[in-house]
């Protein structure tokens, strides 16, 4: 299974990908959508969402096989309210967990700032949403690591 995931107004919104062409949207780990043969027949997924300002936000999330040929290589794309907002690339979730999805470098109990954690390579910020259980709320390793790492 192939999974996809991003933070767009507060929310996580995750897509999945099955081998046999099924396809399912999380909206903050809840199941909104699914296309048991989407991948056969192109169709797209809506739902609804509340942004930070309590705005309805109408979301689109589409499927288009790179590949042209059925092969599974899938492009990812969010639209809320009709415009572009990403094209999100697939994750391996047994390796690239805990990892910044810009450079690959191991984001693991690194300090969360404004439910972000900065990426010490790149310099990316990623939702510590994403992350799950692996930031930590305080600093005490990260300024260790700091002290050390000069």
């Amino acid at each position: 299974m192939k999974r996809y995931k991003v933070v767009i107004h507060g929310h996580i919104v995750e897509a999945r990908t099955n081998e046999w062409g099924a396809e399912y949207v999380l909206l903050n780990g809840s199941l909104v959508s699914r296309k048991p043969y989407a991948g056969f027949y192109q169709a797209n997924h809506f739902f609804d969402l509340e942004d930070e300002q309590g705005k309805t936000r109408h979301i689109e999330v589409s499927w288009t096989d790179r590949s042209k040929l059925g092969l599974g290589k899938y492009h990812v794309q969010l639209n809320v309210d009709g415009v572009t907002r990403c094209k999100l690339k697939p994750s391996d979730t047994k390796k690239d967990q805990d990892c910044c999805t810009n450079c690959g470098y191991s984001l693991n109990g690194l300090t969360v700032d404004n439910d972000e954690v900065r990426c010490p390579e790149c310099g990316k910020h990623t939702d510590a949403a994403l992350l799950g259980e692996i930031a930590q709320a305080d600093g005490a390793s990260d300024s260790n690591k700091k002290s050390s790492g000069s």
